[in-house]
């Protein structure tokens, strides 16, 4: 969240990858943290300013709260692959341990604002103008009601699958991910195969996104690969009638045509896990 928009969003709301330190042990199905996932469109040539800007202010305040533990992680994207009507190619996210974790960050905020004279918020206010296309910020805040992240290996990439549920097949697909996704991932994570994992629901609702999201976060992509060979070891291992079983009921809880996936390269990562280049391109 840029800490401009922010001000506002304050004002607003009072005020959502994803959740992977490099330095943060390795824990699960804790309190549900909460994720804020913020996007904006650099203006052209500004991806990489853009980036950098995002990580040396986020970094003022949110590496503070994430040593306090207030939050969980943080970072800068660019998303690998692109969907037609776009209108970002820049995500930050901030994983806070929960509510009131917000409200901390909150005051730290607040604090460093109200201590910036009249000059310094102006020149602020005009370098974010120079780098974002008016209008296209919009956020997502997500809870997880799966979280399990380990600190051995620095991600490098993150996955979100969004699903969408049939009406009032919400509780169904969390029960369907618990009992024939979690074990899968859960196997994964531990080999190192990938470094985190989770299942996740709009904590505010805006649409746009679907009903859920199932995330993994990745050293390199060559991990899809591994999660794709995971689950197919599962389904062998449940054999042919029981896995067509799972896919029947698996589809008649969510919309199939409403699927979409998201690749993100993490190009920051905060907390001390990331040189905060952001030297990507568009």
């Amino acid at each position: 969240m840029k800490t401009r928009q922010l001000q506002a969003l304050a004002l607003l709301v009072g005020l959502l990858l994803v959740p992977m330190a490099a330095n943060a042990e390795s824990h699960e199905m804790g309190p549900e943290p909460l994720t804020w996932l913020s996007y904006v469109q650099a203006q052209p040539g500004q991806s990489g300013p853009l980036t950098q800007n995002l990580a040396k202010n986020g970094a003022k305040i949110y590496d503070g709260l994430m040593a306090d533990g207030h939050i969980l992680s943080w970072g800068v994207t660019m998303p690998v692959n692109h969907r037609a009507g776009d209108d970002w190619n820049v995500m930050e996210w901030v994983t806070f341990r929960d509510w009131a974790a917000v409200d901390s960050f909150m005051q730290a905020f607040m604090a460093a604002q109200m201590a910036k004279s009249p000059e310094e918020m102006m020149a602020e206010q005009k370098e974010w103008q120079s780098l974002v296309v008016p209008g296209s910020h919009h956020d997502e805040i997500v809870r997880h009601q799966v979280y399990s992240v380990s600190g051995e290996t620095r991600p490098a990439y993150i996955n979100l699958g969004y699903q969408t549920a049939r009406p009032g097949k919400g509780q169904a697909l969390a029960k369907q991910y618990k009992e024939w996704g979690d074990p899968t991932m859960k196997k994964l994570l531990e080999a190192g195969a990938i470094t985190g994992y989770g299942f996740a629901t709009p904590a505010v609702h805006g649409g746009g996104n679907g009903t859920h999201i199932l995330w993994y976060a990745m050293s390199n992509l060559a991990a899809r690969d591994a999660v794709s060979a995971g689950f197919d070891a599962a389904a062998e291992a449940r054999g042919p009638e029981a896995q067509k079983e799972a896919m029947t009921k698996f589809a008649e809880t969510v919309d199939i045509t409403a699927h979409h996936d998201r690749i993100f390269m993490i190009v920051h990562l905060g907390g001390g896990g990331g040189d905060g280049d952001g030297d990507g391109g568009e």
